[in-house]
């Protein structure tokens, strides 16, 4: 039998075979200072190699961008995590909680939406409806309008102020009450 090492091939006459990529031993560690070829260590039992898994070719991301620039991304990602915490736990003064709220409402409606995933519309008695904000991309003015009779909206979203000409196309009215995330008015 032929040995051979990492990165050789054998010619038989037809092209050369790509060089052999490294692979993981699933649950079993190697000891410092030996190789593949060495045999297999103790904390495999001799079974070296039963569990094999295939690399995976991770693109090193941060290796594109400068070191600066993937700093600079580190931070603002970080920065715009905690704020965004920081405001769903309540903990942010009013004028930043309102800042935070209107630059994160789009980027975070897919979280919105998700979580409010077939409870968007309440019905509270025959003459009041509560929900989130309908987005008319989702066809929820439609519906209001159409399923339970909708003829006015009061809007209380600061940082939205609703799909207006939609309103407007329906024949509903919108009172726009903006109000700032978490520091709703009390009675």
């Amino acid at each position: 039998p032929t040995t051979m090492d990492e990165g050789q091939s054998i010619s038989n006459g037809g092209p050369p075979a790509p060089p052999s990529r490294p692979t993981s031993s699933f649950g079993f560690r190697r000891r410092k200072g030996k190789s593949n070829d060495e045999g297999p260590d103790d904390s495999s039992g001799g079974r070296e190699g039963i569990f094999q898994i295939p690399p995976v070719a991770v693109p090193p991301t941060t290796s594109l961008l400068p070191p600066f620039a993937s700093l600079t991304i580190r931070i603002f990602f970080g920065t715009t995590v905690a704020l965004y915490i920081l405001n769903q736990k309540h903990l942010l003064p009013k004028p930043l909680s309102s800042f935070v709220s209107r630059a994160l409402f789009w980027p975070t409606l897919p979280i919105t939406f998700s979580r409010r995933i077939g409870k968007w519309i309440t019905e509270i008695d025959e003459t009041v409806v509560m929900g989130g904000a309908p987005f008319g991309f989702a066809g929820l003015p439609d519906r209001l309008h159409d399923d339970y009779g909708v003829k006015g909206i009061i809007n209380m979203c600061d940082e939205y102020s609703g799909p207006t000409k939609q309103y407007e196309r329906l024949g509903i009215e919108e009172l726009w009450l903006r109000t700032v995330d978490h520091f709703e008015p009390s009675f």
